[in-house]
């Protein structure tokens, strides 16, 4: 598990504040990512975790202004080395992406055009955001890609995505994503198709290129395992919701918000047997647009059936051994420190 590496001081590279994205076609509905805010700093990774349907996709695609047709971010802030993304018109945004921001999707096999090479591939992205001649552009498309650990980069600049393996793809779309040196690096679970070994390899990749080359890296991912293997701080959702945020190595050690201690213990490990079975979270998300005032997690929580919290009035409260761990729960204790929405 990582452990706590920051410098407090570092620069925020990028900075979201107040995000909240909606529906197009659903006035009055509650909206599908709502307050979002955390900063990423040189050199540090934030991973964002949540089950299926918690936001922390569109969270991704909204950093880079992406959002699908039906969904609009209706308010808050993105700055991102000074630029606010969310007031950027389309021309500006197109110089922004792959260059400022960079952004690896999901399934490389999609996300690669595949009628075009390796090499035109990433030719394609430098073109974009620099005038180098054909000879620059060939010398550094084999530097990056050595870079990712892709094995004779040189002969596979010819190679069609078709003709490489799901781990060889993954290397070309973060080739292309770190070509042109962004500052921010943006993940939506580049792993999650790959087999275990290979997984490993990319993110020890993604870690060595974010201490390295020292960029702010945003890293969503539902694998609570993935996260610490790969993160400094982690942002947990739920319903668009955050619900608990900190250091990695704190919040999953002493997880404090009941969905953070659900996730890990629903998450496979070494001990689960039948006489140690995995213990599920009962119930389902609420529906798109029907997440309940208060606390998101009220229909499915287990201190709320105990009767010992009042989810219309959740409040964030801090770790007072670590105020950088804080979870959005009601607590009656007198020796927390609360900190503002």
């Amino acid at each position: 598990m990582i452990t706590a590496r920051m410098d407090s001081q570092a620069e925020a590279l990028l900075s979201i504040r107040g995000l909240t994205i909606a529906l197009d076609d659903r006035p009055g509905t509650s909206p599908v990512v709502q307050n979002l805010t955390f900063d990423v700093r040189e050199g540090e990774c934030v991973g964002i975790v949540g089950e299926s349907g918690s936001g922390k996709s569109l969270s991704s695609l909204a950093l880079l202004n992406m959002l699908p047709k039906g969904v609009h971010i209706s308010s808050g802030s993105i700055i991102a080395a000074g630029k606010d993304l969310t007031k950027a018109n389309e021309r500006e945004l197109r110089d922004v992406r792959g260059s400022l921001v960079s952004m690896v999707f999901q399934d490389p096999g999609a996300a690669l055009n595949p009628s075009r090479t390796v090499g035109k591939l990433l030719a394609d992205v430098l073109h974009a955001h620099s005038d180098l001649s054909r000879e620059s552009i060939r010398e550094r498309s084999i530097a990056v890609l050595n870079d990712v650990g892709f094995p004779d980069p040189e002969s596979r600049l010819k190679s069609f995505p078709f003709q490489l393996s799901g781990g060889l793809r993954q290397r070309v779309a973060i080739a292309m994503a770190l070509i042109n040196r962004p500052r921010i690096l943006v993940a939506d679970e580049p792993t999650t198709s790959l087999d275990v070994s290979v997984q490993k390899g990319i993110l020890q990749l993604i870690r060595r290129r974010t201490t390295e080359d020292r960029i702010g890296c945003v890293f969503v991912s539902h694998d609570l395992g993935v996260i610490a293997e790969v993160a400094d701080r982690v942002v947990i959702m739920y319903s668009g919701q955050v619900v608990e945020e900190g250091p990695v190595a704190n919040v999953l050690t002493n997880p404090r918000h009941p969905y953070t201690r659900g996730l890990i213990a629903s998450a496979p490990n070494m001990t689960s047997t039948l006489a140690n079975p995995l213990r599920p979270i009962p119930g389902s998300l609420p529906s798109v647009g029907r997440t309940p005032n208060g606390c998101a997690f009220q229909d499915r929580c287990p201190d709320k059936s105990k009767g010992q919290c009042a989810p219309q009035d959740p409040s964030w409260t801090t770790d007072s051994k670590n105020p950088s761990h804080r979870w959005l729960c009601h607590d009656s204790s007198n020796s927390r420190a609360k900190a503002s929405l």
